[in-house]
């Protein structure tokens, strides 16, 4: 509630913040403890008060007082602030850029969670307005936690920014995010979501009506030592290649309703139950182009090799 009385304290304390600063004749050095104290104070009271101006300017001169202080926690927490009434106020690339000058003094405090949390509010923000920016600030949050080996502490942030860019289509950048997710998942021995996510690469893949691509990262997987051949997300890969090589529009459809694909990330089970539409639309429905019929996923080198020779013989 806004009175005379209290926004007469709040600018009385912000003079006593100005006037703690300044250097006199018998005061060489600047209280920025109490400066900074004094600021705090009046941004809370300006913002009670619904003059949020005045309270992003006390919270920013707080903010630096902190800072200059060498009390880096204190500096980033009076910048949320500020950040969040801009945002309150729908000024949002303001408010992102205040989050971003948070995240940096946070990591420059050595506190990389709150410093990826803030980077991660902004890009929510961003992704509303430019969503390649708001996409970017997603990939800056995760590469706090990767350059300070806090990768068991990604899990949320790599799981919203996934969602942001299937919900935006933007297919190559998920694909890039699953595949520099694969490593770390294999530093914390975390096999099954490993195996989800080798899924949903090949699930990508076919959305984007790379078969081929699909075919060979399969086998890829399926060569490596994770597992990933024996585990229900491969079979269930190796059935889904099948159909959808074939032209099975819907074994495909059928395939992608049940498990595994219901396991997946939200977003990811919403692309698997469309690949049927884009295996209809596939060019040579009911024939593969990167394999002989009848050849399963995986499958090449002699099986391949023989079924060319049957077709050489017949043409003979």
């Amino acid at each position: 509630m806004k009175s005379p009385e209290r926004m007469a304290e709040a600018d009385k304390l912000m003079k006593s913040g100005d006037k703690a600063v300044k250097k006199t004749l018998f005061k060489w050095t600047p209280d920025w403890d109490t400066a900074a104290a004094n600021y705090d104070k009046a941004g809370g009271i300006y913002r009670v008060a619904n003059e949020m101006d005045k309270a992003c300017y006390a919270y920013e001169k707080a903010a630096d007082a902190h800072y200059k202080n060498n009390i880096m926690g204190f500096a980033a927490r009076a910048l949320e602030n500020v950040a969040s009434i801009k945002r309150d106020q729908k000024q949002y690339e303001a408010s992102a850029d205040f989050y971003k000058k948070c995240s940096d003094i946070f990591v420059l405090n050595e506190s990389y969670d709150k410093g990826s949390e803030c980077l991660v509010k902004a890009a929510k923000i961003m992704c509303d307005i430019r969503i390649d920016l708001g996409i970017q600030l997603y990939k800056d949050a995760l590469s706090i936690y990767e350059v300070n080996d806090r990768h068991a502490m990604m899990g949320d942030t790599w799981r919203q920014a996934l969602a942001a860019m299937l919900k935006a289509e933007m297919w190559t950048e998920a694909l890039e995010l699953l595949e520099r997710l694969l490593p770390t998942f294999v530093k914390l021995e975390q096999m099954p979501y490993h195996h989800r996510a080798c899924l949903s690469i090949l699930i990508l893949k076919l959305q984007m009506n790379d078969y081929p691509a699909a075919d060979k990262l399969f086998m890829d997987f399926c060569a490596s030592d994770t597992g990933f051949a024996f585990s229900d997300e491969g079979k269930a890969a190796e059935g889904l290649l099948q159909a959808f090589d074939k032209g099975e529009v819907e074994e495909v459809e059928k395939m992608t309703k049940g498990q595994p694909f219901t396991f997946l990330e939200n977003m990811m089970g919403r692309v698997a139950k469309g690949l049927h539409k884009v295996c209809m639309k596939k060019e040579g429905l009911g024939g593969g182009a990167s394999r002989p019929a009848g050849v399963a996923p995986g499958e090449g080198g002699a099986a391949a090799e023989a079924a060319g020779d049957e077709d050489d013989d017949e043409l003979l």
